[in-house]
C-alpha cells in the first residue's frame, strides 16, 4: 500500500476564481457560450465564481497571472521544470490548478504570489499527477480522432512528450501577462487597457508558440539560464518545498 502526502493548495481559505488548466481546449469549457459576457462582467468586477472554469473559460475571461518580473520568472521556470520532469517519467492528463483571491488589504504573510497591483492573491499548483500513459489513452485518442473527428493534437489524450509540450507552450504564452507583447486571445484583465485588434491573437493551441519574445525579459533570461549547465545554481526558491506538485480541495 502506497500513501501519497501532497499539500492543499488553498489551505488559507476559499478563493474567488479557480481554473483547471491543460493547455488545449477539446471539451475545456465549463461556461456555456451564451453566458461568457455575464462572467466577464462579474470577473471585471471582482466577483467570486463558484464554478471550476477551464481553458476556454480562461482565455474568454481574458484572464492572465500579473506579478512582478522575478515572481514570473520563478513561477515559469519552476513550472516548466516540473512539467519536463513529469513527461519523462509517462505522466500526463494532470493539470495547472489556478486560484484567485481578491484583496483589500495586503496581508503580512501569504502562500500566495502578490499580483503586481497588490489587488489580488495567485495561488498555482499541479494536480493529478498521477496518471501514466497506458493503452487506454491511446484507444480514447484515435477513438476521438477517428469517430469523433476531433483535432488529435488538441485532445487531453496525447503521450507525455506532447502532453508536456503543448502544456509549456501554454505557460510561456497565455498563462502570465508581459506588456507590449503581442500573445493576447483577448485583453485580460481591467488593470490592464485593452489592445487594438492589431494586437489580438487568435486562442488555439495554434497561437501557442515558443518563441523567447514571449517571455517577459526576466523570464527569458531565466530560461536560457536553464539550458546551461548552471542551471542547478539558479533553482527557483519554489523548488525548495517541492516543486508547484499539490492536492487540492475542490
Amino acid at each position: 500500500m502506497y500513501f501519497v502526502v501532497m499539500q492543499n493548495l488553498f489551505n488559507e481559505g476559499a478563493v474567488d476564481q479557480r481554473f483547471d488548466l491543460k493547455g488545449n481546449t477539446d471539451r475545456r469549457q465549463a461556461i456555456q457560450s451564451y453566458d461568457v459576457e455575464q462572467y466577464i462582467v462579474r470577473s471585471q468586477n471582482r466577483e467570486a465564481i463558484s464554478k471550476l472554469m477551464m481553458d476556454i473559460d480562461f482565455l474568454k475571461l481574458r484572464q492572465t497571472i500579473q506579478v512582478d518580473d522575478m515572481d514570473e520568472a520563478n513561477m515559469q521556470s519552476q513550472l516548466i521544470e516540473d512539467i519536463t520532469f513529469l513527461a519523462t517519467r509517462d505522466i500526463m492528463d494532470y493539470s495547472i490548478l489556478l486560484g484567485v483571491k481578491y484583496i483589500h488589504n495586503v496581508p503580512s504573510a501569504t502562500s500566495g504570489t502578490l499580483s503586481k497591483t497588490r489587488e489580488r492573491i495567485y495561488y498555482l499548483g499541479i494536480i493529478d499527477m498521477l496518471q501514466r500513459y497506458t493503452w487506454r489513452w491511446t484507444l480514447q485518442r484515435w477513438f476521438l480522432g477517428l469517430f469523433c473527428c476531433k483535432d488529435m493534437s488538441n485532445v487531453s489524450a496525447v503521450p507525455p512528450n506532447e502532453y508536456g509540450t503543448r502544456l509549456k507552450h501554454f505557460v510561456r504564452t497565455r498563462l502570465f501577462y508581459t506588456p507590449g507583447k503581442g500573445r493576447w486571445s483577448g485583453w485580460t484583465n481591467p488593470e490592464t487597457p485593452r489592445p487594438s485588434e492589431q494586437q489580438l491573437r487568435p486562442s488555439g493551441p495554434s497561437a501557442w508558440t515558443t518563441e523567447e519574445e514571449f517571455l517577459s525579459p526576466t523570464a527569458a533570461a531565466l530560461w536560457r539560464s536553464a539550458q546551461s549547465p548552471f542551471h542547478m545554481q539558479m533553482v527557483p526558491p519554489h523548488r525548495a518545498s517541492g516543486g508547484f506538485f499539490v492536492a487540492s480541495s475542490f
